[in-house]
């Protein structure tokens, strides 16, 4: 009884435990990558530039090869070719360059054989043989090194401008001869002979010396000018019956 008496009206308690709480936790992490891994993923960029560049060597070999066989198996294709060529004018292209025998063309009688029924084979075809005179490549070199000159005369001289028969020319300047040059391509020497391109040029400038590339005719060199000089000529060499002759 006497220890409830002097027990005190008010006894403090302990504070209740707090929960118990769970350390930090840091954010999730992605496995570390190994090196192998990385190495290959590093490995595969040179293969997809390769790829890709192969790809557009395919892409751009295909358009190529599309505008190669427009331009030889059409007419409007073989009148962007041919206008290409210097001193060759188209105007109304009439046919392609590859590809246009046709069976309705020989049956029509527009196309005629020289031997043979006047129908394509229906498997073999027909076969074409085609024949020309010699070329004779002749060029001019002028005294004066005036390039506007010289293609104003080879203008002159072409058969596609009113010139002479068989005749197709350009005008050059030759830097390592320091002139200009009336290069031409003699297509029927009976019809022009070399004596009248040079009569031709020197009717507008006076000409240096000539050169004759290849071989020619003895009949397209007839009457050619004594006075002037044909560099590295050699009748031996340069005159097709000679050369022929001498083959035995």
């Amino acid at each position: 009884m006497a220890d409830e008496l002097n027990r005190p009206a008010y006894e403090p308690t302990s504070p209740p435990p707090s929960p118990p709480t769970s350390p930090p936790t840091s954010p999730p992490t992605s496995p570390p990558t190994s090196p192998t891994a990385a190495a290959r993923r590093r490995a595969w960029h040179p293969w997809r530039w390769l790829g890709g560049g192969l790809l557009l060597l395919v892409l751009l070999v295909g358009a190529a090869i599309g505008v190669v066989v427009w331009a030889l198996t059409t007419p409007a294709g073989t009148a962007w070719t041919l206008s290409l060529v210097p001193g060759v004018s188209v105007t109304a292209p009439e046919g392609a360059l590859i590809g246009d025998f046709s069976a309705e063309r020989i049956e029509a009688g527009e196309l005629v054989p020289d031997f043979g029924p006047h129908r394509l084979h229906p498997t073999a075809g027909a076969v074409l043989a085609a024949a020309r005179p010699p070329l004779v490549a002749f060029n001019l070199d002028l005294v004066a090194g005036d390039l506007e000159l010289a293609r104003a005369i080879a203008a002159e001289l072409r058969e596609a401008g009113g010139g002479l028969q068989g005749v197709r020319a350009i005008g050059l300047y030759l830097e390592e001869r320091g002139c200009a040059q009336v290069s031409t391509n003699v297509h029927d020497y009976r019809a022009t002979p070399l004596r009248m391109v040079v009569e031709t040029v020197r009717e507008r400038a006076e000409v240096a010396e000539a050169e004759l590339v290849g071989l020619a005719p003895q009949a397209a060199l007839l009457g050619f000018p004594e006075d002037l000089p044909l560099r590295g000529f050699s009748p031996e060499r340069h005159v097709l019956e000679n050369a022929l002759r001498s083959l035995g």
